[in-house]
């Protein structure tokens, strides 16, 4: 059967600008941290911390192998973004087609053998955990089953790469809701990881299910595998496997601490390390669904008007550093009250604090390089910041066992967020080369003035945590987190005029 044309995709659905989109993953983002953090108390309370553990480390494995698809998924939004731009070559259709054929020849190699580890390790911690032969096997079961999102995951990408993802956030807010749900159930009713972790694989599979159900209702892919097909696979694969090892690697850094302190510590100590490495996963989710809008404006623009594609990178990087740095602010200035307000007594509340704080250090330093990847795949120069990744990758592979031996989940925090030190003067100069971003375009960008803001508020605050703890006051609480929030008010009120505010508003009216 023909593809849809690119005048009948248009036609069929409705174009959405920046502001819509930063709405729609600011909005599931936020909802998804808040799920995340608040059912936390609750599972540690019902299942178990070493259960719920055991849990964290085969899924964490199960998602890992996520990446199996080699960079498809994110060949599939480029490509059908340029398509929209006008740029000649494959139909979009067939693109998603290529995707899905691909996918379903990695799934049939990958999940049987995920499923034969996912059983190891299941059995040889079941002990530890305290949970059954029978359960860990369940949850060996679960895990694969995760896994098996690989076989759907192709239409989510579609409905990004077809300028709507709006509504595959809003498919994403469903899943986190089919998960809170599922988890009170689990919790409350049954009392079992097991029925946990099936909510969780639910969840999981939910917005794929519902991104095949759009397309389907909006008629807007005609799925074959012919020749086109084909075709465009060998395409998309030219393109995603140098895209792919920036985003292997960058999995391997957010999951090699969960195995690391699993191997090294135990399923309890997993669950700790998994509250402080929560908040930072949820800050840097919510960060990472602010700039995933504009991959397909960037991919657009690159072809239409590179000059302004990289006036909106730079107002990106600034917007993110801005955003990421008052977040984190808040919450490092007040981790010690945060930490016991959320998680009780009953766990090692101090320890935790301190690695979130580490944690968020990191995230600060890291996250102007955020846009910067996905602006390398839009201009056509995916893996650009591939090994700049992978020496962020052995460092934190080199410090991560001694550092975790000597120190605990805290050490986990400090493999991670140490080497950033030197790695993100990298991406600045990587940026320069590949993405030709130079000094007047970051003082264009207005994050000069954002940097002077959350210096000022840093420095007071920090003022007020020394003047409470000299009165023998806990000093990273609240009321240091308040004066923070007050100095980062009364600064940029101050330094109104040199803010980005202006460029901001374009990057709202930008069309995805």
């Amino acid at each position: 059967m023909r593809s849809p044309s690119r005048r009948s995709l248009r036609a069929r659905r409705k174009e959405h600008g920046g502001a819509a989109g930063i709405l729609s993953s600011a909005g599931a983002g936020l909802l998804s941290i808040f799920v995340g953090l608040a059912l936390l108390p609750l599972v540690i309370g019902t299942v178990g911390s070493g259960a719920y553990g055991l849990w964290l480390l085969v899924s964490a494995v199960s998602i890992y192998l996520q990446y199996a698809d080699v960079g498809v998924g994110s060949a599939i939004v480029h490509f059908g973004s340029r398509s929209r731009a006008g740029v000649q070559g494959h139909t979009f259709s067939q693109y998603v087609s290529g995707g899905l054929m691909w996918n379903l020849l990695v799934a049939t190699a990958v999940v049987p053998l995920f499923a034969a580890l996912a059983v190891f390790i299941t059995s040889s911690n079941a002990d530890a955990a305290g949970v059954s032969s029978a359960d860990a096997n369940a949850l060996a079961l679960l895990a694969t089953l995760m896994l098996a999102c690989l076989l759907i995951s192709p239409f989510a990408s579609a409905l990004i790469g077809a300028g709507l993802l709006p509504v595959e956030r809003r498919n994403q807010s469903i899943g986190i809701a089919v998960r809170c749900a599922g988890t009170l159930t689990a919790c409350l009713v049954f009392d079992s990881i097991v029925w946990l972790a099936a909510a969780e694989v639910v969840a999981a599979i939910t917005p794929h299910a519902a991104a095949v159900a759009t397309l389907a209702k909006r008629k807007l892919l005609k799925i074959s595998f012919r020749h086109g097909a084909f075709s465009a696979l060998r395409k998309m694969l030219r393109y995603s496997i140098r895209s792919f090892g920036v985003a292997l690697v960058g999995a391997t850094i957010l999951q090699l601490g969960t195995v690391v302190v699993g191997s090294v510590m135990g399923p309890s100590d997993v669950t700790y390390y998994n509250a402080a490495f929560r908040v930072y996963t949820a800050a840097r989710q919510l960060l990472t669904w602010i700039v995933d809008p504009f991959r397909s404006t960037l991919s657009r623009q690159f072809v239409e008007d590179p000059t302004r594609a990289r006036r909106i990178l730079t107002t990106l990087c600034a917007v993110a550093f801005g955003a990421s740095a008052l977040g984190a602010g808040v919450l490092v200035f007040g981790a010690s009250d945060i930490v016991h307000l959320w998680l009780g007594a009953s766990v090692p509340a101090a320890t935790i604090a301190l690695t979130m704080i580490v944690f968020l250090i990191g995230f600060v330093i890291n996250s102007i390089q955020i846009p910067m990847v996905p602006a390398g795949d839009a201009l056509g120069r995916p893996g650009a910041f591939f090994l700049i990744q992978l020496t962020w990758l052995v460092a934190f592979a080199v410090l991560s066992f001694p550092l975790v031996d000597g120190l605990g989940i805290v050490g986990a925090a400090l493999a991670l967020s140490a080497p950033l030190a030197f790695i993100a003067p990298l991406y600045l100069w990587r940026a320069r080369s590949v993405l030709e971003l130079g000094t007047d375009d970051w003082r264009a960008s207005g994050i000069f003035a954002i940097v002077a803001v959350v210096v000022a508020a840093t420095t007071l605050a920090s003022v007020a945590a020394g003047i409470q703890f000299l009165a023998g006051l806990q000093p990273l609480s609240l009321y240091s987190t308040l004066a923070f929030a007050m100095s980062a008010a009364i600064f940029a009120l101050i330094l109104r005029k040199h803010l980005p505010a202006q460029r901001f508003v374009e990057l709202l009216r930008a069309k995805l």
